[in-house]
């Protein structure tokens, strides 16, 4: 079962592996740590899809190699049709300059010693964008964008504020006018107003701009508020992929249902109450379980089929995708 797909794709993974190979000093190799092992799913023109999961769950990895910081173990990645793989190292920085990314840590992003003048005038002159007024005005204009008054050009990254850092990252993202933009946890290092406003800033120029938007996090609260669609990562795989209403409300993994009890509730009859979750940890990537991933954690395992067979993506309802042996037909 294959999810639906519009004509106005701008991004298309295939099957995409990342593994990293394990070496033991003086014994050779040791095996792979199978961080990302086989995703598939299609990004539209405007629209901001979530990623989800625990820590270790693969996204940032995922979201790296569609970056291209790391290049696939197997698979493809078509950015407008074109692959990734086919790029040689000119096409390979038009590609760049068409996706931008918005890091976690803004202070950590920031080249220290650059004035914000500097650190978003670098990546118009990396690309050749060569006329002085027009550079002025391009950086002017986006600083306003993201809503910092223009004498911030002449400071230095450490005279702001965390938010302001990160209203900096977004900035560089989007000078040079992207169709994608990737998005690491780019609220998870803020207070929790800053986050608000910084969510409502990416949202606002998602719509202005027309952007595609990867928003990768482990916070399920803001999903609803930001993002269309969701897709739930466990141990390098995508286990559920649904509308964020859908599967919000209505979620078919256990893994996925596991993640949503344990949003936060504000409610004080909740101070003594404790949910529960799934037993165990999430599994080593060196050496993965058969069968489903999550079949050592999961309460409804199916004995002989889930421990032994890996799940393929069943359909339970229009568009609402699970790869969880439950919803076999």
């Amino acid at each position: 079962m294959t999810e639906h797909i519009e004509d106005n794709r701008v991004l298309s993974v295939r099957d995409v592996a990342m593994w990293f190979e394990l070496r033991r000093w003086g014994f050779g190799r040791a095996g792979f740590v199978r961080a990302v092992d086989g995703v598939s799913f299609d990004l539209q023109r405007g629209e901001a899809v979530a990623v989800v999961g625990e820590s270790g769950s693969g996204k940032s990895t995922m979201a790296k190699t569609i970056l291209s910081l790391h290049r696939a173990t197997r698979g493809d990645i078509l950015f407008q049709s074109e692959n990734l793989r086919d790029m040689d190292a000119h096409r390979l920085q038009w590609y760049h300059s068409q996706v931008g990314y918005v890091q976690q840590d803004p202070y950590g992003a920031l080249p220290p010693f650059m004035t914000l003048r500097q650190i978003l005038l670098e990546p118009l002159l990396i690309n050749r964008v060569m006329n002085r007024s027009e550079n002025e005005s391009r950086v002017r204009k986006v600083l306003e964008e993201v809503k910092l008054p223009g004498e911030f050009l002449s400071k230095f990254p450490h005279m702001l504020s965390g938010g302001q850092q990160q209203r900096v990252v977004i900035a560089r993202a989007i000078i040079l006018q992207p169709k994608l933009v990737v998005a690491d946890e780019p609220v998870s290092m803020l207070d929790a107003s800053v986050r608000v406003e910084v969510l409502q800033l990416l949202k606002q120029l998602q719509q202005a701009h027309d952007l595609s938007v990867l928003y990768v996090t482990h916070d399920l609260a803001t999903v609803r508020y930001f993002s269309q669609r969701v897709l739930v990562m466990y141990a390098g795989k995508i286990v559920e992929k649904a509308a964020v209403g859908s599967l919000l409300n209505n979620p078919y993994h256990p893994y996925t249902k596991a993640l949503i009890a344990a949003i936060p509730d504000p409610d004080a009859a909740n101070a003594q109450t404790f949910r529960e979750v799934p037993p165990g940890e999430p599994p080593s990537l060196l050496n993965p379980p058969p069968g489903c991933r999550f079949h050592p954690r999961c309460s409804a395992i199916i004995p002989g089929l889930c421990d032994k067979e890996e799940p393929t993506e069943f359909e339970p309802e229009p568009g609402h995708l699970v790869s969880c042996w439950l919803y076999r037909k």
